[in-house]
């Protein structure tokens, strides 16, 4: 009897610590991809328009074009074909060209966007100038 009671005292000894190293790993997977979602947004603003951020499909995207400016130097087939063959689940050409023309179209908006900001900037910038002489 003591000696299996003994057993079963180790045995939610080691359950616990190893409960514990779980829940460490678990916290720090959390902040890591807590931090990686924070940088894909600073890629591909608002990224939840696209796609699931934890999906491989996005993973994959994010690989072949690290910025949505750069999908704007590609086709809408070149694009789809990326990520028909870079894909390793079963990606559908229609499925891959729908993604290929929702990211141009947020790529495109995204840099009207960004064009249209950087114009207004300079505006102000140069309004203010004139104004201190």
């Amino acid at each position: 009897m003591v000696v299996k009671r003994q057993v079963e005292v180790d045995y939610y000894e080691q359950m616990r610590a190893l409960k514990h190293c779980y829940d460490e790993i678990n916290e720090e997977v959390i902040l890591l991809k807590s931090r990686m979602h924070a940088l894909l947004h600073l890629s591909f603003p608002e990224p939840e328009k696209l796609i699931t951020l934890s999906s491989a499909l996005f993973l994959n995207i994010v690989q072949l074009y690290p910025h949505l400016a750069l999908l704007l130097a590609h086709s809408k087939v070149v694009i789809k074909n990326r990520l028909k063959a870079n894909t390793r689940k079963n990606l559908s050409l229609v499925r891959a060209e729908v993604k290929a023309e929702v990211l141009l179209e947020v790529a495109h908006n995204i840099m009207v966007i960004t064009i249209s900001e950087l114009v207004m900037r300079i505006h102000n910038r140069l309004v203010q100038t004139f104004r201190k002489k």
